[in-house]
């Protein structure tokens, strides 16, 4: 019973994870996960400081 209970609740979560799309769809979905976001103003001036043990 605690075995069926168990599979259940993954079944449950699980389901909550998927997420279905048509080939057009999934070829976006790929194409923004490979693409790189530009960089922030904030993010270009945080990597243009000196590391504190350089200070």
């Amino acid at each position: 019973m605690l075995d069926s209970a168990r599979r259940e609740a993954e079944d449950a979560i699980l389901d909550q994870r998927t997420f279905f799309l048509d080939a057009e769809q999934h070829e976006q979905f790929l194409a923004t996960l490979d693409s790189s976001p530009a960089p922030s103003e904030q993010l270009k001036k945080l990597m243009q400081r000196k590391p504190s043990w350089e200070r």
